[in-house]
């Protein structure tokens, strides 16, 4: 294939492009945000008694905030995943609202299932039809590959750089002819130029993209399980309890959860180094952005103060209004650093990194 045959993006979406291991990851993030979220709602919402238990439990409002904030999000990742497919998303976004749908018949009792003699067909019927639709969302968007090199939606790889303006030179007679840039197999598209800077370069950079973001903080965590179980093998452990107690009620409920965890002093150096790891890759894509990365920094204080109150017990009222913002804040950071692209060009913290 020639450079002037290389395929070029016929628009220029808001939503990039992200492959398979990128969407898993971020599924993941939103339903762990989801889940914080729904226990910090919980926290202020109404007492409920589960057999000798009382407990608490969001109310009807904050559950649907929220379980729309997380629908919203899962849709916009859905759409970026199918565009790596080359396709515009719609069938995802067509399978969540037949999954919105049939939850609000549900809830509003226009449908139920019925008794076991007498089974709502329609209910089974629909039912059915958002069953296969699952599973036909799983299949596109986590075992299906995305397109190799450029598509309508952006390019995956390299973005060759004279994809689309042709090199020109005088010929001996006069005329110009057409002397595409040489081919090289290493990039994604034939005739993209070497990239000028390493992938080892970018990752020391003051600006790292969405995908090297994404890649590295992945990997930290699996670090970070590993040193866990390491010490956990070494019998660097005790024996403690989690109290979760909700003051807002009269009097306040207390749950409380006995489990074996790491030592206090192993949880605070741990999250120590986690938090400087990840402070440093959270401000590096910011910049990519063209921004400080202070509310990066920030939320890394906010969640270091929490995990040392937790940890070390007796934690006053406040900690459950912190664990509150960061649940919000970490909504926000989610947005910028992974959804949000970069600044096109070159901007104070440096040249523009390789693509996603």
């Amino acid at each position: 294939m020639a450079a002037a045959d290389v395929v070029v993006p016929t628009r220029t979406a808001h939503l990039p492009r992200i492959g398979r291991l990128a969407w898993l990851l971020l599924s993941l993030l939103i339903a762990v945000l989801t889940g914080g979220a729904l226990f910090v709602a919980a926290a202020f919402g109404q007492k409920t008694v589960l057999g000798n238990t009382t407990i608490m439990v969001p109310d009807p409002g904050a559950i649907i905030v929220i379980s729309a904030v997380a629908t919203v999000f899962s849709i916009l990742i859905g759409i970026m995943r199918r565009h790596d497919r080359n396709r515009n998303g719609l069938d995802i976004i067509a399978i969540y609202l037949l999954g919105l749908a049939l939850g609000a018949l549900e809830s509003f009792g226009y449908l139920s299932l019925g008794g076991f003699e007498t089974p709502n067909l329609p209910f089974l019927s629909l039912s059915l039809i958002a069953s296969l639709a699952g599973l036909y969302s799983l299949i596109v968007l986590l075992f299906l590959p995305g397109d190799k090199g450029a598509n309508r939606y952006g390019w995956r790889g390299e973005v060759p750089v004279a994809a689309t303006t042709p090199a020109y030179s005088p010929s001996s007679s006069g005329a110009v002819a057409n002397t595409a840039a040489p081919t090289n197999p290493r990039n994604a598209l034939e005739g993209a130029p070497k990239p000028s800077t390493t992938l080892t370069e970018q990752a020391n950079g003051l600006r790292i993209p969405r995908s090297m973001f994404i890649g590295h903080t992945a990997g930290y965590l699996i670090v970070l399980a590993i040193a866990i179980a390491a010490l956990a093998f070494v019998g660097f452990t005790r024996a403690t309890s989690y109290d979760a107690v909700f003051a807002v009620t009269t009097p306040p409920t207390v749950i409380h959860l006995p489990y074996t965890g790491l030592h206090a002093y192993a949880v605070i150096g741990l999250s120590v180094i986690a938090m400087f790891v990840w402070s440093d890759l959270t401000i590096r894509r910011r910049h990519d952005r063209g921004r400080s990365g202070v509310d990066a920094a920030i939320f890394q204080i906010l969640l270091l103060a929490s995990v040392i109150i937790h940890t070390f017990g007796n934690a006053p009222d406040i900690v459950g209004y912190i664990d509150a913002v960061l649940v919000l804040f970490g909504l926000y950071l989610f947005v910028v650093l992974v959804i949000l692209p970069g600044n096109r060009g070159e901007n104070r913290y440096g040249p523009v990194p390789r693509p996603d």
